[in-house]
């Protein structure tokens, strides 16, 4: 581990915080790239950018609060002081981010499947340098196990699951997935936004079974805290997809079809032993 990745005179500089803010250019830069592909006002994409990354920030830290009120409960101030008590919670930022911005699209007339498929985008990559940083810092613990890929947490006994590489790995994978998808829907001219509902209901289930893995994880009724809030992700883009990317045509297709198979069934069924009889 590799907490601390220098230091200037009395000056500590961590690399939780180095990563974090490349995870951010890296984000901010691909996020610009798509939307500007698709004709968007840079002046619409800076506000967006700026306004929702103040939103994914106070959103993030209210999670981890949430999440570890032991912590602030004697010392409110901590909440604020993030030199002295640190943390964050990816999931509440990413839903804030994600949340303003369809709210700041929709105020500045931009389509939501532009921001949608933006983020789907922009998010892969980044994370694989914001879970570098992770793993570096080791603040993400995965169980122990005698997998060859196992490593030794500080702190830690035994070897355990890099939880932070399986993410990485998730994410790259994905990334590609997204890519081929996004070559397929300008080809059959697929409705805006597919790909981001696409991409989010493979990132919330691949980060679901992930989290099994991780020992520092915070549970409620037998699943983790951030398995919770990935199954409202799931929930969410599977809506979404059933209202707005074909879903719901498919589903009626669907029944049509085994409406039509049933009703056929008392005249197969009549003719099966009408011919017994012959």
């Amino acid at each position: 581990m590799y907490p601390l990745a220098f230091t200037i005179g009395t000056i500590h500089i961590y690399a939780a915080g180095i990563f974090l803010i490349l995870s951010w250019f890296v984000f901010s830069f691909l996020f610009w790239k798509y939307l500007r592909s698709v004709a968007v006002d840079e002046q619409k994409i800076f506000d967006i950018t700026f306004y929702g990354t103040i939103m994914g920030l106070i959103t993030g830290r209210a999670g981890f609060v949430f999440l570890h009120p032991q912590l602030f409960l004697h010392e409110p101030l901590r909440i604020v002081a993030l030199w002295v008590q640190p943390g964050f919670s990816f999931l509440f930022g990413l839903i804030g981010f994600v949340v303003f911005s369809l709210i700041g699209a929709q105020r500045r007339k931009i389509r939501a499947g532009h921001m949608l498929d933006a983020v789907a985008f922009a998010l892969p990559l980044s994370y694989c340098v914001g879970a570098f940083g992770s793993l570096l810092v080791g603040s993400e613990v995965g169980l122990p196990t005698k997998f060859p890929v196992a490593i030794e947490y500080v702190g830690h006994p035994y070897r355990r699951h890099p939880v932070q590489l399986y993410q990485i790995v998730l994410s790259l994978v994905i990334l590609l997935v997204v890519l081929w998808i996004s070559r397929r829907a300008g080809k059959k001219s697929w409705p805006y936004g597919l790909v981001g509902v696409l991409f989010f209901l493979l990132f919330s289930a691949g980060l679901f079974l992930i989290e099994f893995l991780r020992a520092d994880a915070i549970y409620w009724y037998r699943i983790s805290a951030n398995q919770w809030i990935l199954v409202g992700i799931f929930a969410q883009s599977l809506g979404a997809f059933y209202v707005r990317g074909g879903g719901k045509e498919a589903v009626h297709r669907l029944i049509i079809r085994i409406h039509r198979r049933v009703r056929n069934i008392p005249d197969m069924l009549y003719g099966t032993i009408h011919r017994q009889k012959t």
